[in-house]
């Protein structure tokens, strides 16, 4: 009985620390990128799959956009063709916080990941992309379709240019999700 009692107080204390060290990460990841706890907790379970990467997006998420099926354009090439340009269209149409990573640290040996917020995003006008070769750093784009998911990539030539953004069709609407940077 005494044992039983014992073990019972343990596993207790041991859930009890489990919990809190959760919920000490989730407000951690709060303060990092100004969410609230709802919001922050929202941000699990869904997972695209890509062969380089995943990024987590929650169903409720997805469900709390507000948009319109009307201002979707279904084909990427039409989508990316205004996103590239309109700094109103690419925000609206990016999945806040942005995940993004790349390699830092003292000798660039450590993955860091990073969310970014959509106050914090700075617009990229990807329609100079096509002049990128008559540039100092010179690089190519590469563009991969795979079913719902399209990998932009930007290969340097002579340089460590290597940024991968990935978009993914979510109810027939285009989305920038993940972007990596795998360059030194």
């Amino acid at each position: 009985m005494r044992k039983t009692i014992i073990i019972s107080s343990l596993l207790l204390l041991f859930y009890s620390f489990i919990d809190n060290k959760q919920k000490e990460i989730t407000d951690d990841s709060q303060n990092k990128v100004g969410f609230s706890k709802e919001e922050t907790m929202e941000l699990n379970s869904v997972t695209i799959n890509n062969s380089e990467q995943e990024n987590l997006i929650s169903i409720e998420t997805i469900s709390k956009l507000k948009f319109n099926d009307k201002e979707c354009i279904e084909d990427f090439d039409s989508f990316f063709e205004v996103f590239s340009i309109d700094s109103i269209f690419q925000k609206k149409w990016i999945l806040f916080p942005l995940k993004t990573s790349y390699y830092g640290g003292e000798y660039y040996e450590d993955l860091k990941i990073e969310y970014i917020d959509s106050t914090s995003y700075k617009f990229r006008d990807f329609s100079k992309d096509k002049y990128a070769m008559n540039q100092n750093d010179k690089y190519s784009v590469h563009i991969e379709k795979q079913g719902s998911i399209v990998n932009y990539r930007l290969l340097g030539y002579d340089n460590d240019i290597s940024i991968n953004y990935v978009f993914k069709q979510i109810n027939n609407c285009w989305f920038l999700v993940f972007i990596e940077d795998s360059g030194l």
